[in-house]
């Protein structure tokens, strides 16, 4: 390739992998809901978080100037229990009030309630917000877990863009990604999530979370193209298309969708015995 089409490669590269970064990071489960409407003639305004750590009740914090009074209303999920409601100490022009503490994989949804000066309203709009307890990770594993599951498709883009661009031997960036991803989806991201959840696989065929399935299917997918590759064989390029159309399609699905969470109906069938 010439000069000019070895950095447009390098940049397509960054920026593909840049995009796919952002996508992940807000979207999901996970992200705080962004609240910013007005309700009974007050503007409300915040972030409704929905994940917390263990280590104590998880605070919610709304900021609504001209608001008379809100209310925190929450149950544990999934459950059909009765709605519970918090009155939320106000502070200037913030509105706050707690969760309670759950153990690793509790959810509690809630939403808040606020009282204008014209009338009453609740927030979200639609639905409800869903928070998950966690445990703490080390922000180095974190960092480390993040960087090589990103490697991985970094590589990738680097291998397609290559191949658009007329690279005679793009395949030679499958084993870094093959590496990257596998130990970042296999043995990071189960250390990550044993320390959070307190499981160290959650997805197909034990269960249900959609992140660890994705990421099991992604390398299988990048596994068989790379065997494909290296063995030659008269597929290979269909081999590497297809791994690289599965890896997209599972990027896309946002992270923790199914991710793990406690059986409420289980713990109370426990607690009574």
């Amino acid at each position: 390739m010439t000069r000019s089409k070895v950095v447009a490669v390098w940049v397509l590269t960054i920026l593909c992998t840049a995009c796919l970064l952002v996508y992940q990071r807000v979207t999901g489960p996970t992200y705080p809901i962004r609240v910013h409407s007005q309700i009974g003639g007050a503007e409300v305004s915040g972030k409704l978080i929905r994940t917390h750590f263990t280590n104590g009740p998880a605070s919610v914090e709304i900021t609504a100037p001209q608001a008379k009074g809100s209310i925190l209303i929450w149950r544990l999920y999934p459950t059909q229990n009765a709605w519970s409601e918090t009155e939320m100490v106000r502070r200037g022009d913030v509105f706050s009030a707690t969760l309670p503490q759950l153990p690793q994989a509790g959810k509690v949804e809630y939403y808040v309630k606020v009282t204008g000066p014209s009338g009453t309203g609740v927030t979200p709009a639609e639905g409800s917000a869903i928070l998950r307890y966690k445990g703490e990770t080390p922000a180095w594993l974190v960092v480390i877990h993040v960087l090589f599951m990103f490697l991985g498709p970094f590589f990738a883009f680097r291998a397609a863009t290559g191949l658009l661009f007329g690279d005679k031997n793009p395949s030679k960036w499958l084993p870094a990604l093959v590496f990257f991803l596998s130990v970042g989806g296999f043995i990071l991201g189960p250390w990550m999530q044993l320390l959070s959840f307190g499981a160290l696989w959650t997805g197909w065929p034990v269960g249900e979370d959609l992140t660890d399935t994705k990421t099991l299917i992604a390398i299988a997918g990048w596994i068989v193209a790379f065997v494909a590759d290296h063995r030659q064989l008269s597929w290979n390029r269909y081999a590497f298309w297809g791994a690289m159309l599965i890896m997209l399609t599972v990027f896309i699905i946002p992270h923790s969708v199914r991710g793990s969470q406690i059986d409420w109906s289980k713990q109370s069938a426990k607690s009574s015995k």
